[in-house]
């Protein structure tokens, strides 16, 4: 296939990436639940990650900014899998392991770079039982989507230009 251009990466990576948000809050919000913290919290938490403890104050504002936050990481990280599979198509070939892989990578980041340098206001869990929970989730939730929907998205670019230079053929 052949690389996509600027405009058709970046709509994959919005579109891709605001799936991949919206996947990976729906194990998230029951989980979270059943530890007793609410959707807002759990919003608010990552709005956290700019305001610190004030994104817990804040109400509906830090709830939209959370929101927010959570889809401009998943755009972002969705972008770099596009950018890297338009170049390494092998990652198409086999995109359920290439999810888990991806998924873990995100895992990783946030965890031990992104969330550490941010000023979130509260702990991450040392147990390891939310270590594999959150690890799942992302691998499953995030990840795998990621991938799918990428090479979906490939495939369906790739249909789309072969039919416009089918159409462009001049019969004599």
């Amino acid at each position: 296939m052949a690389p996509r251009r600027s405009s058709s990466i970046v709509l994959a990576a919005i579109v891709i990436g605001t799936i991949a948000a919206v996947t990976e809050m729906v194990p998230v919000f029951p989980i979270q639940a059943a530890l007793g913290v609410s959707p807002r919290l759990v919003l608010q938490s990552i709005a956290s990650g700019v305001l610190g403890r004030a994104a817990y104050s804040g109400g509906a504002a830090t709830v939209l900014l959370g929101i927010a936050f959570h889809l401009l990481i998943s755009f972002l990280f969705a972008l770099a899998y596009v950018l890297v599979s338009d170049r390494w198509t092998a990652l198409r070939r086999r995109p359920v392991l290439a999810g888990i892989a991806y998924g873990t990578v995100v895992f990783l980041v946030m965890r031990y770079i992104v969330v550490p340098l941010s000023a979130v206001a509260y702990q991450q869990s040392t147990d390891w039982g939310m270590f594999a929970t959150s690890l799942v989730v992302h691998i499953v939730g995030f990840g795998i989507p990621i991938a799918l929907l990428d090479r979906w998205w490939a495939g369906a670019n790739a249909r789309r230009q072969a039919e416009l230079g089918s159409s462009a053929t001049v019969v004599s």
